[in-house]
């Protein structure tokens, strides 16, 4: 069976008496997208485990003869720089020098091929601007949850190139001592957030070049949100009893909250036996594979043989 969110709204609907006549006041999209986050974070669930990511470098651009708009001198041109320049969230560009303007970091609101629009000015009617827009971050997938322990990432094209995963006191203080990075440098990265609380991971020696599917990761994945009524739930078919459960409970808490409050409901599914169910099928997705020895699953008894190799390899997937 696959439930669509119809289906799910039906179900709750006969299950609170309300049939066809849902409330308008509420959003049944809103709920089934609230229960699904609900219901992730409930559990490390192996489902949304092994997703693949292809990461993307953005080379630093270089602004010889840049000029601000009038009044309010919010929007910088340089014909044709930004053409391949991809913009997110919490880039900025360092202004050197230039006529009327302010030497200076400024945030950038958006970009077109020829504009940057600032979120301030650094001043009216600039001219001769020179300035670099240096590109330090790198988007990740918009379903990413969290990077997997292990993550196996490598380059394209037989370029070697490599990512360490650091603190991100210790990319900031590499970035101190600025360095321009190769396509075979080895990276040094830190996942962060931006200003709009979405993941990003922020690198150095900062990109020099753009560089399309440079980085392959292996990531946990965070809810997908629907968005109309006749959308699939992304859920498995072994759990879609669950999340059906879950939904009625979930509006029951907020029609019925004076005969029992919303947390409690939803600590009833994840106390309830169909739940546990749902855990157990779904760790038999991909078993651990035990401690090897000597590069082989160890029967039972078999004696270390000295220099074997002795590590723990859990869901390689």
């Amino acid at each position: 069976m696959t439930i669509r969110v119809d289906s799910c709204l039906a179900r709750i609907g006969f299950s609170l008496g309300f049939g066809d006549q849902w409330p308008s006041a509420v959003s049944g999209l809103d709920i089934v997208n609230e229960v699904g986050e609900w219901l992730i974070g409930t559990h490390p669930w192996k489902f949304l485990e092994g997703r693949e990511g292809l990461l993307n470098l953005r080379g630093s651009i270089s602004i010889t003869a840049g000029t601000t708009n009038a009044s309010p001198g919010t929007t910088l041109t340089s014909t044709g720089s930004f053409t391949d320049y991809t913009f997110l969230d919490g880039d900025r560009v360092s202004i050197t020098s230039g006529t009327g303007v302010t030497a200076g970091s400024y945030d950038i609101a958006s970009s077109t091929d020829d504009t940057l629009v600032l979120k301030t000015s650094p001043g009216a009617s600039g001219s001769a601007i020179v300035a670099t827009l240096d590109l330090p971050t790198i988007a990740l997938p918009a379903n990413f949850g969290e990077m997997q322990s292990g993550a196996a990432i490598q380059a394209k094209d037989n370029i070697v190139s490599s990512l360490v995963f650091v603190p991100m006191q210790d990319v900031v203080q590499r970035r101190s001592s600025p360095t321009v990075a190769s396509a075979s440098w080895v990276f040094f990265g830190a996942l962060a957030h931006n200003s709009l609380m979405e993941p990003i991971l922020e690198v150095y020696p900062t990109p020099s070049s753009n560089s399309a599917e440079h980085f392959r990761i292996l990531y946990l994945a965070k809810w997908d949100p629907v968005l109309n009524d006749t959308d699939q739930v992304p859920v498995p078919a072994y759990m879609e009893g669950l999340f059906l459960m879950a939904c009625t409970e979930y509006a029951r808490g907020l029609f019925e909250e004076d005969t029992m409050p919303l947390y409690e409901r939803l600590g009833r599914v994840e106390a309830s036996t169909i739940y546990n169910q749902c855990v157990r099928q779904d760790g038999r997705i991909q078993r651990s594979y035990g401690r090897l020895r000597g590069g082989a699953v160890s029967p039972t008894g078999m004696r270390q043989a000295a220099g074997s190799l002795r590590s723990e390899v859990s869901s390689p997937g």
